[in-house]
């Protein structure tokens, strides 16, 4: 097993999951990131895509066969549809 600190990245629950095109999307508390796994080296691999509401918090991902992304957070019962483009 070999591990890698992704720099700014903050929260300490989640999930993460690929998408069709290799990308890492991962939920660390209620921030949503994508993380380029061939550039792990680089001093920030990890790119904010989405901020949940104040007092939500990302328990898991998944993708349907579409592509689109769904995030659910425990928190508040809600299951979220992500924009992957914005």
């Amino acid at each position: 097993i070999s591990s890698k600190t992704l720099s700014g990245v903050s929260g300490a629950n989640g999930d993460m999951a690929f998408d069709g095109n290799n990308v890492l999307f991962l939920a660390a508390d209620a921030n949503l990131y994508t993380i380029d796994i061939d550039n792990l080296s680089v001093s920030s691999p990890a790119n904010l895509l989405a901020t949940a509401p104040i007092g939500t918090q990302f328990n898991s991902l998944a993708f349907k066969p579409d592509g689109k992304l769904y995030a659910f957070a425990g928190s508040n019962s809600t299951m979220y549809e992500v924009n992957t483009n914005t």
